[in-house]
């Protein structure tokens, strides 16, 4: 009897155990959730440069002044001053053909902003030595106005100063580059330091840099 009692037991305690396992997997808490999305794009800095074709102007600084510039292209000594393409019609130059010490040329670029964020920019000039045994550049004054300051840009690789543009009120202004092989000596004498500079050529690149408005520069 006791034997059937014992084997009635586990029985039980099996089928209670069935069902407490029954149960368990059917419990549930109240929930609630709500979704929340993220969209998350990026900001795009650019800026494009070119030359405005349309003017260049031409002056000698031993006789004259900007306001008795001339527009027809030409120095008075005989030199042009030219908008050409290069030989693979991918870019346009400022081509400054037969400078003597005097002349002077100025011509502008002009910078549009396609950023949708704020930027700061700035101009840089490389110059490199051109196809010539003397480099010209040492001999020439060279200036961007940006804003109605001149900042010079003599030498092999200098820039202006970063200007900033907000988004989307802000405006960039036009960049007048003028240049200038000036008149060192009045010396007629071979010794005259500018006739170091007969027949050199100098090569010299401008570019408009562009960065995010609250960049460390």
């Amino acid at each position: 009897m006791k034997a059937k009692s014992k084997a009635l037991l586990v029985s039980l305690m099996t089928i209670a155990l069935c069902v407490s396992l029954i149960a368990g997997s059917t419990y549930a808490l109240f929930t609630s959730s709500k979704t929340l999305n993220v969209t998350a794009t990026a900001g795009k800095v650019d800026v494009t440069a070119e030359y405005d074709n349309t003017l260049i102007k031409t002056w000698s600084s031993l006789y004259h002044t900007e306001a008795d510039a001339r527009t027809d292209g030409k120095f008075d000594n005989g030199g042009t001053a030219t908008f050409q393409q290069d030989a693979e019609n991918k870019y346009t130059m400022v081509v400054l053909d037969l400078m003597t010490p005097g002349d002077v040329a100025k011509f502008k670029i002009k910078v549009t902003d396609l950023s949708n964020v704020a930027v700061k920019y700035r101009v840089r000039m490389v110059s490199v030595k051109g196809d010539r045994d003397v480099d010209l550049t040492p001999a020439l004054t060279i200036t961007a106005n940006i804003g109605g300051t001149d900042y010079a840009v003599t030498g092999t690789e200098t820039a202006t100063t970063w200007h900033e543009v907000d988004y989307p009120n802000g405006a960039i202004d036009d960049i007048w580059v003028t240049v200038e092989f000036p008149n060192t000596s009045n010396d007629l004498s071979a010794d005259n330091p500018d006739n170091a500079y007969q027949d050199a050529q100098a090569k010299i690149a401008f570019v408009v840099e562009a960065v995010q408005g609250n960049a460390q520069v």
